[in-house]
C-alpha cells in the first residue's frame, strides 16, 4: 500500500483490490449513475458498509 499526501486532504492510502469483472462493471456503472468517480463510489461504498454494521 502506498500512503500519499494531498495537503487539502486527509492522508489517503492506495488499495489494490481484486474482484470479478461483472461486480467491477456493477460498481462503474453505478458510480456513472450517480455522477462519481469510481474511487468516490468505492470509499461510499465501504463508509456505508462500516457505518450499518458497527458492533
Amino acid at each position: 500500500m502506498k500512503k500519499e499526501n494531498n495537503p487539502k486532504e486527509q492522508t489517503t492510502v492506495r488499495l489494490t483490490v481484486r474482484i470479478p469483472d461483472e461486480l467491477e462493471k456493477q460498481v462503474r456503472d453505478e458510480a456513472e449513475r450517480r455522477g462519481l468517480s469510481i474511487n468516490q463510489m468505492m470509499i461510499q461504498m465501504v463508509t456505508r458498509y462500516l457505518k450499518d454494521h458497527q458492533d
